[in-house]
Formats: C-alpha cells, structure tokens, sequence
C-alpha cells in the first residue's frame, strides 16, 4: 500500500488572517516508506484554501492511504476528511498523536472566523469520531475514512519505525518545513518575491 502523507509548513504568527502564506506538502511514499514523489500547494493562512489543496494534490500524486496530520492546517483551516474520501475517492486516515486545546480552537472559530460554526462543525465531528490506538511509544488517535477500523490500524502501524508519528506524516512535516522556513528566509534577505 502506498501512503500520501499532509502536512502544512511553518509561517510566523503575523502571517495569520490571510496575512501570508505557508505550503500544503503531500509525500507519496511506496511500501518500504521510502518517499517516491512530492507535491505542494502554495495557501493562505487562515483563508479555508487547505482542503481544496489536498485534494488536488492527492490526484496529482495518484493511488494510496491519504494521511492527516489533525484536521487543522495552515492556522484554523479545518480540513474535512469525509469529503477528501469522497472527492478522491481514496482511504483517508486522520492521525492525531498529540494533546488538542479543544477549547482554545472553538473559541478561535467562534470569535474570528465568519465561517467559524462550519469550521467547528467539521472539527467538532472529526474530533468526536477519532479512536485510541496502543503503540509501543504511547497512544494515540485515528479517524478512518473508507476504510475499516482494524485495517487501519495495522497500515498506520505499519507505517511507524522510530515514533508514533506514522513515517510519511514524519518526512511530510519535515519538508514542509524546511521549505517553508527556507522560501521565508530567502524572502526576508530580499532574494525574491
């Protein structure tokens, strides 16, 4: 089975509100989780642009288990994996292997966003419907997507050599990363626009 892992890139704090913008990055790797292709889509933070973008992207780079990082990207986007499933018509695996301030984002939604009760109905829905899963580091969260509970389990586990974090979810925040830092960079020292 290959995997199509997302994440989304760093981006200072001010770039919030549809200020600037940060990259969503898919990694195709193959079984051996080693990457095979890469794409990525420039989006505004904060602009709802994020989901659109997995989901061009994920046609792009063809067949495989998509995997989220959450369901948040680039600031309060919220992603809806239901519809990535549906438009792709690919498996969609959301993983959450850290501590979400469920307050903190409902009050973000709510207080600065005109869309916010959409946003935090998808969060709120994905959120409720993700389920404990054991590994040998800790537990974490799934939500699968077209596919079934148990199958997703062992492909995530599959997926895992050094950490919880699935190593396509791995590779996909670190080259989102460092892209993004690097475009900033570059940006900042006026080497382009």
């Amino acid at each position: 089975m290959n995997y199509i892992a997302f994440d989304d890139g760093y981006f200072p704090v001010w770039f919030k509100s549809r200020r600037g913008y940060t990259l969503v990055l898919g990694v195709k790797t193959g079984e051996d989780l080693k990457p095979v292709a890469i794409g990525f889509k420039p989006v505004l933070v904060d602009a709802g642009s994020s989901e659109a973008g997995i989901i061009e992207l994920s046609k792009m780079l063809g067949e495989g288990l998509i995997l989220l990082d959450g369901v948040t990207y680039s600031g309060f986007d919220v992603v809806d994996p239901w519809r990535i499933h549906d438009s792709t018509g690919q498996p969609v695996v959301v993983v959450q292997y850290g501590d979400v301030d469920v307050g903190g984002v409902v009050e973000a939604l709510r207080k600065h966003f005109p869309d916010g009760e959409e946003r935090l109905r998808v969060f709120l829905k994905a959120f409720e419907s993700l389920k404990p899963v054991e590994t040998p580091w800790r537990t974490i969260r799934i939500l699968p997507v077209g596919v079934e509970y148990q199958e997703a389990i062992r492909l995530v586990k599959q997926a895992m050599i050094y950490s919880p974090i699935p190593e396509p979810l791995r590779i996909a925040h670190s080259v989102a990363s460092a892209l993004t830092r690097l475009f900033h960079h570059k940006l900042s020292l006026g080497g382009g626009e």
